[in-house]
């Protein structure tokens, strides 16, 4: 836990220091703000060093604005704030004033970014406070009046939401709360309605028999609810944009989960290619087109009627493509036969998977993996409209598999030609150590000699030396007389 504090830290400054830049990539920015919402779990938990730690990493996450960071990673990134939200609301009342101020900036900073989340907020707090806690828990109570005035800022300029339906002040807490709990009594009513709404975009691209189908289904249970709010799936739509006052043209991508059972359809904006994720029942939008999405997705004109046209099965599509066709469905039966669009379209997506097929079996395996971004759009798109290409994504998913192969296998030669000049130029380092060591070597052999000459010389002087002093005394211990 203390290494993951002070770990969070260092990269907290880090990320402050190269703002705008982030040095590190999607999977470990993910991993790290899952590091430190965890921390943020534990805030209440901790007492002594770890809290200050966990007090910095909370003051650095505000200041430097990281929780913007949050919103780049999409669906994870959306989760790990409906997280890091419910965890605020739960340990507002057990965290000095400064701590609580901190969580309001984060809250308020993510808010003013992506509106979507002034719709979550609200639930998470009727979910994390009740009337009765107002004395109870007086900071808590606090703390979420304060998140809910930020959503009615923010959503002010939304006739539908919070502010004109109440009919009471938006900063009138008690009642702002009762109006919510209300609202959420009631999303049964707002649920039918989206339904409703999606029905028709459904019907709209259905054949007369399956409109009829719909139709007979509408009192099932909200399991298909669900089912009818995945129609927007590929759809083009039209989202209003309060703060442009202005309608965005998008593509729905998914309808996925954000956060537990909440789902959410994620938008893909024409304009500057990012996605959104948004509540759309809570939302203003409209049906834009139904199947140009599909269009674009799959570049690949139908053939005008004077073009060499050939029927398989019921489907015209080109020569080029008939016989191809022809094998996949003797192989897999009528791969269309489920597809949600009308023949037309069908017809225009076969047409598809055939150039995609076509494009395979020429074994031109640098060619595919180089179009397989483009390739999976396709598949994708089909899957999409209920075209069975589970064996067509088995193949890629194969080829997938073999380009990783083959990226392991050239980064392994890589790595194999870099350790070989590593090993010549630690040769060439061995052989001028082994060279400098038999001159050293040599040196030293020519000094040993030179101290033996020297230590003879040396014995030599003092045998002389010994016999001068001898010669010396003799002399004088000679009488004289």
């Amino acid at each position: 836990m203390n290494v993951s504090m002070s770990a969070a830290c260092c990269i907290c400054e880090i990320l402050r220091i190269t703002a705008p830049n982030t040095p590190y990539n999607h999977e470990q920015i993910k991993e790290f703000f899952e590091v430190v919402v965890t921390s943020f779990e534990k805030l209440s938990s901790v007492s002594g060093g770890y809290y200050g730690k966990m007090n910095k990493v909370l003051q650095l996450f505000s200041k430097a604005r990281l929780p913007l960071l949050m919103l780049d990673l999409q669906m994870d990134g959306h989760r790990l704030i409906v997280r890091l939200f419910k965890h605020f609301l739960d340990v507002s009342d057990s965290n000095p004033t400064a701590i609580v101020l901190e969580m309001e900036n984060i809250m308020s900073m993510i808010i003013e970014k992506n509106e979507e989340f002034a719709y979550v907020l609200p639930t998470l707090v009727i979910t994390s406070l009740k009337k009765d806690n107002q004395i109870a828990s007086p900071v808590c109570w606090q703390f979420g009046k304060k998140a809910l005035m930020i959503c009615a800022t923010k959503l002010k300029l939304h006739p539908p939401d919070m502010v004109r339906d109440m009919s009471i002040a938006v900063y009138d807490y008690a009642q702002m709360v009762a109006h919510i709990c209300k609202t959420a009594s009631e999303d049964n009513v707002m649920e039918v309605n989206m339904v409703q709404t999606l029905r028709h975009c459904q019907e709209a691209s259905m054949p007369s028999n399956s409109a009829t189908e719909l139709n007979v289904k509408r009192k099932r249970n909200d399991e298909k609810a669900q089912s009818v709010a995945e129609v927007l799936v590929g759809r083009r739509i039209k989202v209003w944009w309060a703060k442009d006052e202005m309608y965005r043209q998008g593509v729905v991508k998914s309808f996925d989960c954000v956060y537990n059972s909440y789902k959410m359809h994620k938008v893909l904006f024409d304009d500057d290619g990012i996605e959104v994720f948004f509540d759309l029942k809570r939302k203003r939008w409209m049906l834009f087109e139904d199947v140009s999405t599909m269009r674009k997705a799959v570049p690949i004109k139908v053939s005008p009627p004077e073009s060499g046209i050939i029927c398989v099965q019921g489907y015209k599509v080109k020569s080029i493509n008939a016989p191809i066709l022809k094998a996949i469905f003797k192989k897999h039966g009528d791969i269309a036969a489920k597809c949600v669009f009308p023949d037309a379209m069908r017809t225009y997506l076969l047409e598809a998977v055939c150039e995609i097929v076509g494009r395979i079996e020429t074994n031109d395996v640098t060619n595919i993996i180089s179009k397989m971004k483009e390739i999976e759009d396709q598949v994708s798109v089909a899957e999409v409209a209920k075209i069975n290409v589970a064996w067509l994504r088995a193949y890629l998913d194969t080829i997938h598999k073999m380009n990783e192969a083959q990226k392991k296998s050239t980064s392994l030669l890589e790595t194999k030609t870099k350790t070989s000049l590593v090993k010549m130029a630690a040769k060439t380092d061995v052989k001028e150590s082994y060279d400098e060591f038999v001159a050293a070597r040599n040196r030293l052999i020519k000094a040993k000699k030179c101290v033996k000459v020297l230590e003879l010389v040396e014995k030599k002087l003092n045998d002389n030396l010994l016999e001068s002093k001898a010669e010396k005394d003799s002399w004088t211990r000679q009488p004289i007389i």
